[in-house]
């Protein structure tokens, strides 16, 4: 059981403490309620201490004899013969009285220490709180940031792409450029044509109407031929631009088609555009291929019955060549303007040397089409391409192991049932050959030697 102190009332904790000897007191003092220090306890004697009294008790005792003092008890004539050393006379008030303004102060400073407290750990609660939701916001920063470096990585990549891209349309420009000079230069009087017209003609235009001018053979007037459509479906954009275009040059000329069953009757009454490059034969009983007008059709071939097989091989040869440019990598833009001023419809080019690294916009002009097949495995010779324009249907086949290809460059390899495959076989890569085929109606055309 804790003990108080009998001047300050607080816990005696301490083992250096004094006790009052009175059997009725027996009070315990801190040493510091007595103003004593431990040296001065320690050298205080054990007689001493064992009699020693506490100032509550010394108080009661009378400072000095009163032998006037009417009543007078045997016991305080004892004690008053009674010796004390010098420190019984030591005014030790001051310790025992009793501090109840310390003790509160002491209790209100221990409340506010306690508040004081609360609120620190309330407060560091919520900045634990904040600190971890900064935690997380700063986390998804970082997500985001990553993100954002990988997609500013992409727009790199694709703003890199869109620079080269627009390199080439530039080249491009300077190549439209050169091909607009030079095909005035060698049409100076439809250029000063249009000028004084005032309407002005693209270079896209001016290849379009080259391509789509309409040859006409000689026939004579009120002459009416008869032919049959064949089974290649015309795309309905195509056909549209060719009258368009053949509307726009041939004014003086006067159609009328009449739709009998499946035979389609064309009535002509004038023929100004005779075509001397694809008249083969002015007779109708030779057995020679004989060409007629190629205006809606691209050609339109007349077979007698006795036409063989090689009056037919003959006739593809003449008008479709092919040529050996050796090196076409190296002569792009010489072919581009020869294609692009030529107005044949086909093109047979071998040896070219091309690579994948070349696209097809860099040989062609857009009015044509192209089927290359270059060289895998990266030599600069070989590789071979066909060149035509969109009347043309351009595929690959692989044929059977027992014709020989390379026996010649041009093989007929079908002339049955209107339909007329053309193989060129210097144009074989690897096992692949490129074909040209698929009837009268598009299986016709003049190739001319390019270099």
């Amino acid at each position: 059981m804790s003990v108080k102190c009998g001047g300050c009332e607080a816990v005696v904790h301490d083992d250096t403490y004094m006790q009052c000897s009175r059997p009725e007191c027996t009070k315990l003092y801190h040493l510091s309620c007595l103003a004593l220090t431990r040296e001065k306890y320690e050298a205080l004697t054990e007689d001493y201490v064992s009699c020693w009294m506490c100032p509550e008790c010394v108080s009661m005792i009378p400072k000095r004899n009163n032998s006037e003092t009417p009543v007078r008890s045997t016991q305080n004539t004892i004690m008053d013969s009674t010796s004390f050393t010098p420190s019984s006379y030591v005014n030790t008030a001051r310790g025992s009285r009793h501090c109840q303004k310390t003790t509160d102060t002491e209790d209100k400073l221990f409340e506010v220490l306690h508040e004081f407290r609360l609120e620190m750990k309330s407060r560091l609660d919520n900045q634990i709180k904040e600190y971890g939701m900064l935690k997380k916001r700063f986390v998804a920063t970082e997500t985001e940031l990553r993100e954002v470096r990988s997609l500013m990585q992409v727009l790199i990549e694709k703003a890199n792409k869109v620079d080269e891209l627009e390199a080439r349309i530039e080249v491009l420009k300077q190549k439209n450029e050169q091909l607009e000079s030079s095909l005035v230069l060698k049409n100076p009087t439809q250029g000063k044509k249009d000028q004084t017209e005032g309407s002005k003609v693209s270079f896209v235009n001016a290849v379009k109407q080259n391509l789509k001018t309409v040859v006409t053979n000689k026939v004579a007037r009120k002459e009416c031929v008869a032919t049959k459509p064949t089974e290649l479906q015309i795309q309905s954009t195509t056909s549209h631009e060719n009258n368009l275009n053949i509307n726009h040059i041939n004014t003086d000329v006067e159609e009328k088609e009449t739709e009998e069953g499946k035979w389609i009757t064309i009535n002509r009454r004038r023929n100004r555009y005779p075509n001397s490059e694809v008249k083969r034969g002015g007779s109708t009983g030779t057995n020679e291929i004989q060409g007629t007008e190629r205006k809606k059709y691209l050609h339109v071939w007349r077979l007698q019955k006795d036409t063989i097989e090689e009056n037919l091989e003959k006739h593809v040869k003449y008008i479709c060549g092919n040529e050996n440019v050796r090196g076409l990598r190296t002569k792009l833009e010489d072919f581009y303007a020869g294609v692009t001023a030529s107005g044949a419809h086909l093109f047979a080019i071998t040896e070219t040397g091309c690579n994948e690294s070349i696209h097809d916009a860099e040989i062609i002009p857009p009015s044509y089409i192209i089927l290359r097949c270059d060289r895998a495995d990266g030599r600069k010779q070989g590789g071979a391409c066909l060149v035509a324009t969109p009347r043309f249907e351009l595929r690959r086949v692989s044929l059977p192991g027992d014709i020989n290809i390379d026996k010649q460059s041009n093989d007929i390899v079908n002339c049955n049932g209107r339909v007329l495959d053309l193989v060129l076989s210097s144009l074989s890569g690897e096992g692949g050959v490129c074909v040209c085929g698929g009837g009268a109606a598009r299986a016709g055309g003049r190739a001319s030697p390019t270099a």
